[in-house]
């Protein structure tokens, strides 16, 4: 792979000749393509407005990363200005760039590489991701399954104050035996529809935060799988709307985003390690998977 210094060559002058007038696909490692509408390069930053999600998370934030720091913007849905902002905000609001950028290409397509501590998912336009990590499922490929799945608990309505609210319930099954697994779990939301983002952490199945500290961000958080253990853990997350969600807004749109994230091949199926929270009550899964599409 090129070095980060090569990397922010290649950026800077991609950066300065391309035109952000003409949609461009873009391929991250092995995931599927998605298109890039607009992009930046600035201070070491490569900033890209896509036409589908991109979630992304790091993995271990020990480990030293390329020096060069990648950010996906998507625009929102709402009649409010504000993009979809995921994972982790700085003091203004604004979603942080994630370091580990390895390799970016135009060759015709953009190209970027990372890390491996910097684990992307590309998704699809209804915020669904394909199934495995690869092209092809062998028989013998199957791993341990972890999921995650998002359940909308309510929507914004003059008697609950304009919140919408939903459970995050993540469940990663004994991933080793020998050793510790670093897993990462991280939300966002349309902030053209939505602000002010807080949650909870209980046992799974509870309802309500109760005695559970309430924290006012998006979810990041840091999970080791001991060897031989089972976490099963629900968030409770709740956005403010400040009215009805706008009509023109379908019950099908993707207002939220949960991603569980670990090193890529530690697990092979990972279309149900992304959720989804709709305009409607109830759990997305049932759209997830519709379709069986791979």
């Amino acid at each position: 792979m090129k070095p980060a210094s090569t990397a922010a060559a290649l950026a800077a002058l991609l950066f300065t000749t391309a035109s952000t007038a003409v949609t461009v696909p873009l391929v991250i490692s092995d995931e599927d393509h998605t298109n890039a509408v607009a992009w930046t390069y600035s201070d070491g930053v490569a900033s890209f407005t896509t036409d589908t999600p991109v979630i992304c998370a790091k993995v271990d934030e020990n480990i030293s990363s390329g020096a060069q720091s990648v950010d996906f913007q998507q625009p929102g849905l709402g009649t409010r200005i504000g993009n979809f902002l995921f994972g982790r905000t700085d003091a203004q609001g604004r979603q942080m760039p994630l370091s580990g950028l390895r390799v970016l290409e135009y060759v015709p397509t953009l190209r970027l590489l990372t890390d491996e501590e910097l684990v992307c998912y590309v998704l699809r336009s209804d915020g669904t991701r394909k199934r495995t990590a690869n092209l092809f499922l062998a028989p013998f490929d199957e791993t341990p399954d972890a999921t995650a799945a998002i359940t909308v608990a309510a929507l914004p309505d003059a008697s609950n104050g304009f919140l919408y609210t939903y459970y995050l319930d993540v469940t990663i099954p004994a991933m080793s035996a020998s050793e510790p697994v670093p897993y990462v779990v991280s939300n966002g939301y349309d902030s053209s529809v939505f602000s002010n983002p807080r949650f909870c952490k209980v046992a799974p199945g509870v309802t309500s935060c109760g005695a559970a500290p309430v924290v006012s961000t998006n979810v990041h958080d840091r999970v080791s799988v001991a060897p031989g253990e089972t976490v099963r853990a629900r968030y409770i997350v709740t956005l403010s709307a400040g009215q009805v969600i706008d009509g023109s807004i379908p019950p099908t749109s993707t207002l939220a985003l949960a991603g569980l994230f670990t090193y890529m091949g530690g697990e092979v199926r990972l279309d149900n390690n992304v959720a989804v929270g709709r305009n409607a009550l109830g759990n997305s899964a049932l759209q997830n998977l519709a379709g069986g599409r791979p």
